[in-house]
């Protein structure tokens, strides 16, 4: 191609798709590439639904960013007429000597949220298809709710070409280079691109292109497992819910945005793989084990044969939390990372996040504590 891009977004998943959204929002000339056909079922943004919760266990410092793209999903949904969120209180769920409750009630002490926290035995009284130790404890967030994931990156894209972006599928990168004169060379399997600024957002494929930074992938299986008729389910709400159990995680989401089902699936909790090449997309025998076991035990009223599964994959940092970051020696090229099985929620700040640092080399969002600097020695 002969046209310079302002900038060119490389992975059109998730984050890129929220990324070539803004940069075009801003009048930026973008050009997004993706491997993949639109918003496809071979990464990590498919599966019908993802949480957004805002007491963040993970780290305090998340929060400000989670309120952010709450309020970005919000205007995204009413600005492009599609239902995008729908307000679902989440519950999170374990034993008081564990890393979720302690971490919800953090965030929820750092930014005075509103939390509401149950014993086991008054959780069980609002919400009886639970059945959960007596020591536990269960803590509602009124303010979370239930992304379709699909719909917010088809969303995303279609506004992005309406505002001028050159997006670009099923186009696998192959290399891209920086010339004496600054610009910055993109080299595809069927064309060639120039421009002044790269992005990547790459997902699991940041494993080849940024060798540099500590990450691995992971193999997940999302399950979607029937609706019970009985009384109990057809007059409470099922909340979305994350659950420490004594050697796992686990999360459940209800009946949304024309899922099959009721989604349950363990967080992390296997193997961690070199790259996606080694990544099996067959759902096999053993992927139900854990769900099993985990339904049977917290959830019996729940038939535990699954309706629907499908393979995702996460990319894990050494410590779990994202990597955002200018790529070392490379002054116009910057990569969003490892998000670990948590990110897809905070997309569009992540989009304002990288526009910035393209447009001003800073940003006003507090995301310091995300820079792979924290990681020398991985």
């Amino acid at each position: 191609m002969s046209m310079i891009a302002d900038v060119i977004v490389l992975g059109l998943g998730g984050m890129g798709s929220a990324t070539v959204y803004e940069l075009a929002r801003r009048n930026l000339q973008v050009i997004g590439i993706e491997q993949f056909p639109a918003v496809h079922a071979r990464g990590s943004s498919h599966g019908y639904t993802r949480i957004i919760r805002e007491a963040y266990y993970e780290h305090p410092d998340y929060v400000p960013l989670v309120q952010r793209s709450m309020h970005s999903w919000q205007q995204l949904e009413n600005q492009s007429g599609v239902s995008l969120l729908d307000r679902v209180p989440c519950v999170s769920i374990g034993p008081e000597s564990g890393e979720l409750i302690p971490g919800v009630r953090r965030s929820a002490a750092v930014h005075r949220l509103a939390i509401e926290d149950y014993s086991a035995v008054d959780f069980q009284a609002i919400a009886p298809m639970f059945r959960i130790p007596q020591d536990w404890r269960a803590i509602v967030e009124p303010r979370a709710g239930v992304l379709a994931v699909e719909s917010c990156v088809r969303t995303y894209l279609h506004l992005a070409q309406q505002l001028g972006a050159e997006l670009y599928f099923e186009c696998p990168g192959v290399d891209w280079q920086i010339g004496s004169d600054g610009l910055i060379t993109v080299e595809t399997e069927s064309a060639t691109f120039t421009t002044r600024r790269l992005i990547l957002t790459v997902g699991a494929w940041a494993t080849r292109w940024l060798p540099t930074v500590p990450l691995t992938v992971m193999r997940q299986v999302q399950h979607w497992l029937p609706m019970p008729t009985d009384e109990t389910w057809r007059t409470t709400d099922f909340p979305t819910f994350l659950l420490e159990a004594p050697n796992s995680y686990f999360y459940g989401i209800p009946q949304r945005f024309g899922s099959p089902g009721i989604k349950i699936a363990q967080h992390f909790g296997a193997p961690e793989l070199q790259s996606p090449a080694q990544v099996d997309w067959e759902v096999r025998e053993a992927d139900f084990s854990p769900i099993l076991q985990a339904v049977n035990q917290y959830l019996p009223d729940l038939q535990a044969t699954p309706i629907a599964s499908q393979v995702c994959m996460y990319t894990i940092s050494p410590d779990l939390h994202f990597c955002l970051d200018q790529l070392h020696g490379a002054a116009n090229v910057w990569f969003a990372a490892g998000f670990s099985g948590h990110g897809f929620k905070f997309a569009p700040v992540i989009a304002e996040v990288l526009a910035d640092w393209c447009e001003f080399g800073t940003t006003q969002w507090p995301v310091e504590f995300l820079r792979t600097s924290r990681l020398a020695g991985s």
